[in-house]
């Protein structure tokens, strides 16, 4: 749980108060890593890739490294929703008569 001491007010015409901080959104991409590789699936993948993706938001690119870890994060996510994808692809092919 977030401790007072660890609230910032900050005063800026571009500050949205229910805008989530980098902090939050890593944190969340961390709690979903840690269900991932308890039960990988499809749904919790995308989810990754979602908040990854949120953090490379125009918001949060105040730091390099925030920029950085978001582009990694979003990469690595990437290619796990398309391996899901490939599998998927695979294992039930398109078939005309389902169609």
């Amino acid at each position: 749980m977030m401790e007072a001491s660890h609230i910032e007010t900050v005063v800026d015409s571009q500050f949205d108060p229910d805008l989530p901080t980098a902090r939050d959104v890593l944190m969340a991409i961390s709690c979903v890593a840690t269900q991932y590789a308890l039960n990988p699936s499809l749904h919790l993948a995308k989810l990754a890739l979602s908040l990854a993706s949120n953090l490379q938001a125009p918001e949060y690119a105040e730091a390099d490294t925030v920029e950085e870890v978001a582009h990694r994060l979003t990469a690595q996510w990437d290619s796990v929703v398309e391996e899901y994808l490939v599998v998927e692809a695979s294992v039930m092919p398109p078939h005309q008569l389902l169609q």
